[in-house]
């Protein structure tokens, strides 16, 4: 089993660029990993906490899994592709092996999550 730690969304949650650092430095002996939310980063980038480029480079080639969640009209867990996000450039900083999940309000119709699926397999996203 592995517990994984993601960017917070907002800066009264843990989870900002140097609190997981530490968080897996002190836990260095256990099995904590990082898992990278799109949208999540993406905010803290907007909000002149960390640029998106800061996560990828700290722990891309660590990251084991990903939420592919897009950001539109200040609105978090848009369906990929439907957004602001950049995904073929975050894709290409993480390893093979990631782990893929497209996350989704549940304000989306199956059509637009569906298209999302289809935006991530077309960028060879999965």
């Amino acid at each position: 089993m592995i517990l994984c730690i993601p960017p917070a969304r907002s800066i009264f949650e843990i989870g900002l660029l140097q609190d997981i650092q530490w968080i897996l430095e002190d836990l260095a002996k256990l099995p904590v990993q990082y898992w990278h939310n799109t949208a999540h980063t993406y905010v803290q980038d907007k909000m002149g906490l960390a640029k998106t480029d800061a996560w990828l480079s700290t722990y891309g080639p660590k990251t084991v899994g990903v939420y592919w969640e897009d950001f539109s009209e200040n609105r978090l867990l848009c369906p990929s592709g439907t957004g602001e996000i950049s995904f073929a450039k975050i894709a290409k900083d993480l390893p093979a092996k990631t782990i893929c999940v497209m996350r989704t309000g549940d304000y989306f119709s199956n059509d637009e999550i569906m298209a999302g699926c289809q935006f991530l397999k077309e960028l060879q996203i999965s």
